[in-house]
């Protein structure tokens, strides 16, 4: 079931981390020298291709998108990191001292376009009992977080790095990510400046 956070410009996030430096645990002194982040054993980047689906309102998401049984088989694939509007999804919106939405903060339309995205994963004993953070680089402008059927958090900080603590969601073996994402949030009034929009 989606929930309307997006509309509430007082909960910029839910469960989300402090925000801090970035650092990946490697496996030796030499590795961390090294700093290629790949090798460490403790990292698991999740970039390729993911399970997509467009809807034109939140109204029309599926209330068990993010259910690890759902059948996501007739989804298209999306490569993340992208913008959906770059694959035929909506349109791109570049504007520049007008907003693209009516101007009412701080509500925003009812037809908000969100994309689900699903990804599975997996992850071996070791993990399980460590600290496991899923961060995010930036994604725009909203999104909710879930991990095999249980959600984890919520952001709208527009491209600003997000994190969230999933040790406790986390499974030996397959794991199911699912992300939904909202076009506009409250947060959109935060954004009047000169760029596109995706």
């Amino acid at each position: 079931m989606v929930k309307d956070y997006w509309k509430d410009l007082s909960i910029l996030g839910m469960n989300t981390l402090e925000p801090h430096g970035s650092s990946i645990p490697f496996d030796s002194v030499a590795q961390a020298l090294d700093g290629d982040r790949s090798k460490s054993s403790r990292f698991k980047l999740l970039n390729g291709l993911w399970k997509f689906k467009y809807f034109k309102h939140p109204a029309y998401v599926p209330e068990d998108y993010f259910a690890t049984t759902y059948d996501d088989t007739l989804w298209d694939t999306l490569p993340v990191p992208s913008n959906w509007q770059l694959h035929g999804y909506d349109v791109p919106v570049y504007t520049n001292v007008a907003y693209p939405i009516p101007v009412d903060p701080p509500n925003i339309p009812e037809e908000n376009p969100v994309g689900c995205y699903r990804s599975m994963f997996s992850v071996d004993y070791q993990w399980v009992d460590l600290k496991t953070i899923l961060h995010f680089g930036g994604v725009s402008i909203a999104f909710t977080v879930y991990v095999n059927g249980k959600e984890v958090g919520y952001s709208q900080g527009s491209h600003m790095p997000s994190e969230f603590d999933i040790t406790p969601y986390l499974q030996v073996g397959e794991n199911c990510l699912s992300v939904e994402v909202y076009k506009w949030a409250a947060t959109s009034y935060l954004e009047d400046q000169d760029f596109w929009r995706m």
